[in-house]
């Protein structure tokens, strides 16, 4: 078991450092453009399958 610890956790710790990387890359979301975007999502006339 000690074996298998000592494999697994630099593969998960570079895992997570790779998905903060890429995550950081995208473009900055003002809340104002959040709101408008989430609020246009749930205002739609087929959300509840009408």
């Amino acid at each position: 078991i000690q074996t298998l610890i000592k494999t697994t956790r630099p593969m998960l710790m570079t895992m997570g450092s790779t998905a903060r990387r890429n995550m950081s890359s995208h473009n900055k979301e003002t809340d104002e453009e959040f709101d408008h975007r989430w609020k246009a999502y749930f205002e739609r006339s087929n959300i509840d399958g009408k």
